[in-house]
């Protein structure tokens, strides 16, 4: 390499920017006061519909916390990935609240055979796993998911889909699930932006290839940019969670669900304040302390016809 123009650069050493400090902090209280409202609810675990609202809520939190992680280390580029895996798990807990809970946690059920398998597969294919090992795991957990579903059936439950689809549990493209539970907003501001990292787009390439064009060095290593957006997706899909349980499980705790989602909006417009010198960014839906589809008519049950198969990357 002696000779050649050096490319790619590592950044120097950084501190974490005292700017980004409060709305962090703000962040890490907001994830562990939702958790404390998560686990309050534990009695609430008979049904599957709300074992299955428990799990994704579990696993939106565990998003959320690793989504933090990186905020701290200052990657809030490659956070983006765990923020639109935010949206979509949100999401889902959003549709299985919205009606029919238990049949439609019974097809999330029913079609993580389908994922499995396919996973599987390509473990075969690649001589990862021994067939026979993989064949008798799989039939292992399938055993355990038909007897739950049988279990279901002897009471005239069965799972149930919103559209006609083979692709996702909910047989429904991903971007028509966010349209039909009103979350047309997080289509907006996180998930379709975001699948720019998540696919490695063109377009989240475009600095690194405007700057070797340009002659400039490719900087590898935090950025410590501002990480408004993937809080913002963290704080609008866990608040949107907490309300949709709260309703769910009929815990009469509105209030301090919407209380909880208040602070961290709070949080979010003192960032603002403090970055932009008072430039209002709205991160909320105007008039309102809590994302848009918890408000009454927020979601609904109809099903609308069903468009096309794939998400919006």
């Amino acid at each position: 390499m002696e000779g050649k123009q050096k490319l790619v650069e590592a950044l120097p050493p950084r501190t974490f920017p005292p700017a980004h400090r409060p709305l962090l902090e703000a962040h890490d209280r907001f994830l562990r006061e939702a958790y404390a409202f998560l686990a309050s609810t534990q009695e609430k675990l008979s049904g599957v519909g709300n074992v299955m609202v428990y799990v994704l809520f579990v696993r939106l939190l565990q998003h959320g916390r690793g989504l933090h992680l990186l905020l701290l280390a200052g990657y809030p580029e490659e956070a983006e990935l765990i923020a639109r895996a935010m949206t979509i798990t949100a999401t889902s807990l959003v549709a299985i609240v919205d009606g029919d809970a238990d049949s439609r946690a019974l097809q999330f059920v029913a079609h993580g055979s389908v994922q499995r398998r396919r996973k599987l597969n390509g473990y075969i294919r690649q001589d990862i796993l021994e067939q026979k090992d993989a064949n008798a795991w799989h039939v292992s957990v399938t055993d355990t998911e038909k007897k739950i579903l049988r279990e279901y059936a002897d009471h005239g439950i069965v799972p149930l889909k919103i559209g006609k689809g083979h692709m996702f549990w909910h047989g429904m493209s991903e971007t028509d699930l966010f349209r039909k539970m009103k979350l047309e907003r997080w289509l907006d501001l996180f998930y379709g932006p975001f699948s720019e990292e998540v696919h490695g787009t063109v377009e989240s390439c475009a600095d690194a290839v405007r700057e070797l064009v340009d002659g400039q060095l490719v900087r590898l290593g935090p950025t410590y940019n501002d990480p408004r957006m993937v809080v913002a997706a963290s704080y609008e899909t866990v608040g949107q969670a907490l309300i949709q349980i709260e309703a769910h499980y009929r815990l009469g705790r509105r209030p301090e669900a919407e209380a909880i989602g208040k602070r961290m909006a709070d949080a979010l417009h003192d960032h603002a304040q403090r970055l932009d010198k008072g430039t209002k960014h709205r991160l909320m839906t105007e008039g309102t302390g809590e994302p848009a589809a918890a408000r009454p008519g927020g979601a609904h049950t109809s099903v609308e016809p069903e468009k096309s198969q794939g998400d919006a990357g």
